[in-house]
């Protein structure tokens, strides 16, 4: 590219609205990336899972990006140019956290933190820490969960069109039962600049598209403050239940959202899709106290 400038994504500011179009458009003609292939058939009421990696390079003219279109009754994925790889999904008061009614259980392997996070201590003892810079948030989890590289965009639905996506992504319980992850976290935004309608419109979005033919009744808005003391917003718990799930497979669902005032107008939110009414499920408690761990990352 002789005597042209190159163009790199602006890192966003810490509790800026993540853009809610994701993707830009491309060549006339050219197959638009991050497009998942169609998945296989759904059983057990669940939807796809869709995951895409390497966002920024996608955002350069003539970019690629790998995605990943995941049915949570199937095993196998299919990235975007064709080949198959293995499966890739991969209670706070005023005055601080709640204690987790459940603790997390030690993992087999130590984790081993990279990019953003490596040099950073987790706010919760014991958890590990999901760093996003593009978003300029970090946030921890439990010490069992898989974190996404940084460059990851997860959620479910299929982007462009109608889907709830994110950074900072991050999962628990890959194939607990059949095909299923139990719980996906990531960081995205609204334009809503109520934190209450913010959460609530995530949750009732997620629900069908994660549950396929479910619908989600989102719960009274709780206000929630984080550990350092410098985020408050609103905690918002949407349930439903699942239609027709599989066997060992959750019967029930929540979709946590904790919405907060972004440097622009609108909510950034960050968003907890979570099977339920199973072993090791993340509860209302549990999901409050990971959210309070949200904090800037410079």
């Amino acid at each position: 590219m002789l005597g042209g400038a190159t163009w790199q994504q602006p890192q966003q500011q810490y509790g800026e609205i993540p853009p809610l179009k994701q993707f830009g458009n491309q060549p006339y003609g050219q197959q638009p990336y991050g497009q998942p292939i169609p998945p296989g058939p759904k059983s057990g009421g669940k939807a796809a899972i869709w995951v895409a990696a390497g966002l920024a390079a996608a955002l350069l003219v003539g970019g690629a990006v790998t995605a990943v279109a995941l049915t949570r009754g199937d095993d196998s994925t299919t990235t975007a140019g064709g080949g198959t790889t293995p499966s890739m999904v991969s209670a706070l008061t005023t005055t601080g956290a709640p204690p987790s009614s459940s603790k997390p259980k030690p993992s087999s392997t130590t984790p081993s933190p990279s990019g953003a996070a490596s040099d950073r201590k987790p706010l919760i003892e014991g958890y590990q820490v999901v760093a996003s810079p593009d978003r300029g948030a970090a946030y921890d989890v439990p010490p069992s969960w898989k974190v996404a590289t940084e460059t990851t965009i997860g959620g479910v639905g299929e982007p462009p069109g109608d889907s709830v996506v994110g950074k900072g992504y991050a999962t628990d319980g890959r194939d607990y039962c059949p095909g299923s992850t139990r719980t996906m976290s990531l960081l995205t935004g609204s334009k809503q600049a109520d934190h209450a309608a913010a959460g609530a419109e995530l949750g009732t979005k997620a629900a069908p598209l994660a549950y396929k033919g479910s619908t989600g009744t989102p719960g009274p808005a709780q206000p929630l403050k984080s550990i350092d003391g410098k985020t408050e917003g609103m905690f918002t718990e949407t349930t439903g239940t699942v239609p027709n799930p599989k066997p060992g497979c959750a019967p029930t669902f929540s979709i946590y959202t904790y919405a907060f005032k972004g440097a622009k107008d609108g909510s950034f939110v960050m968003v907890m899709i979570a099977d339920t009414g199973v072993a090791d499920a993340i509860d209302p408690a549990t999901a409050k106290r990971i959210f309070s761990s949200i904090r800037a990352l410079n």
